[in-house]
């Protein structure tokens, strides 16, 4: 028999089960087929969804605290356009019926961010708003009608923190609805990818920076007409310690200046970018946390609310001294040392050696402590070098679909 004979015969004797073979395999096809085509489909219409709502957006430049609006100013260029907003989220609520809508964009926006998207700009008065689709359609919210818009206020200093302030947790604002902005004419305006409909709130930004406390001030620059490693090549040459949220304070005129900044604490990357510049400058760098106790107490005499600062070892062993332990490492002893101005021995009454000292947390927390400190010494004075530097930890680049 020949082979060819073989596989015909073969095939026509187990031909049910090759036919059902054949039709798995047909459906596993279709199958795979048609989930590549949905799931192209589906990423075309998301993108298509995310390029209408970021408009003529290329690079977003998103601050992580208000920095100055003259910022879009210094990165622009002729090949590149940008502009200034001022952006919050929070709650709106329609007064008359109750209705409210959580999480709200809340854009701060001026002639520029329509001519930026070349779209015709609508006339705000000072209090006037203009509302998403989405969002007129949830508040019920018609041409006139008045909405009360509350977002926490932007502050340096969180509120959670020890120096923060829990005393002032919003801002609120009354705004007119002016119209409801069309989803074809940027009403849907949103940098955070997100399939359901955008509910926006867009008011003169003006008006937003003087109810959150933030004249002048800015935490979004948007970008056309460049790549975001063109765009933070610029930043980080333009940007200034302000923009950055620190300040340079001369300690000694001329020998030695302390970098600081508004939110209480430098971050790892600002303080490597320091130490490198101060290196390149010839400086010697000594980090310190200035922290606030409760009390500082020695039996029942008590100092509250001290200044107390950590310090570097070089800087501890440079404190002027009076005692037999001086110049030694805080290893040395069984307890941390800690030194003392006079003022401060004085009122506690605390000797050199003394081991009776304890310093309280000046927050009633779960995580409050209490320490027992050896007094080291009782310097009549420290100064304390600073580092100086630039950072451009403060600023997140996103670069938006192009």
């Amino acid at each position: 028999m020949r082979l060819r004979t073989l596989v015909l015969r073969s095939l026509a004797h187990h031909r049910a089960t090759n036919a059902a073979v054949v039709l798995g395999v047909g459906v596993a096809v279709a199958v795979l087929a048609g989930a590549l085509l949905v799931g192209h489909s589906v990423r075309a219409s998301l993108r298509e969804l995310a390029l209408a709502r970021i408009g003529r957006t290329d690079v977003a430049v998103v601050g992580t605290r208000p920095f100055a609006a003259s910022l879009a100013e210094r990165l622009a260029s002729p090949s590149r356009a940008t502009v200034a907003l001022l952006s919050v989220r929070g709650v709106v609520t329609e007064p008359s019926s109750g209705r409210r809508a959580s999480p709200v964009d809340v854009w701060g926006v001026d002639a520029g961010f329509w001519a930026f998207h070349g779209v015709a700009a609508p006339a705000l008065g000072e209090r006037d708003a203009l509302v998403s689709p989405a969002l007129a359609e949830e508040l019920g919210a018609a041409v006139g009608a008045t909405l009360l818009v509350r977002a926490e206020a932007a502050q340096a200093i969180p509120g959670s923190t020890l120096f923060g302030r829990r005393d002032d947790p919003g801002r609120a604002l009354r705004l007119r609805v002016a119209g409801v902005q069309p989803a074809s004419a940027l009403g849907e305006f949103s940098l955070r990818p997100r399939q359901d409909e955008a509910r926006a709130l867009f008011v003169p930004i003006a008006t937003l920076q003087g109810a959150f406390g933030q004249a002048g001030r800015v935490n979004l620059v948007l970008v056309r007409g460049d790549g975001a490693s063109a765009v933070g090549a610029d930043l980080a040459r333009s940007a200034t310690l302000e923009d950055l949220g620190l300040r340079l304070r001369e300690v000694e005129s001329g020998r030695s200046w302390s970098l600081e900044s508004d939110d209480a604490l430098l971050d790892d990357g600002v303080v490597a970018a320091a130490r490198e510049a101060a290196e390149r400058s010839g400086l010697a760098t000594s980090p310190s946390l200035v922290y606030l106790a409760n009390e500082l107490r020695v039996g029942d005499r008590t100092v509250p609310y001290s200044l107390v600062a950590a310090i570097d070892l070089p800087t501890w062993r440079a404190i002027t001294c009076i005692g037999a332990a001086c110049g030694e490492a805080p290893s040395a002893f069984a307890l941390p040392p800690i030194a003392l101005n006079e003022w401060t021995a004085r009122e506690l009454g605390a000797r050199v050696g003394d081991t009776r000292l304890r310093m309280s947390d000046a927050l009633k927390s779960p995580t409050a402590f209490s320490r027992t400190f050896r007094v080291k010494s009782t310097p009549p004075r420290i100064a304390v070098p600073a580092s100086t530097a630039t950072s451009e930890n403060s600023f997140k680049i996103a670069s938006c679909i192009s």
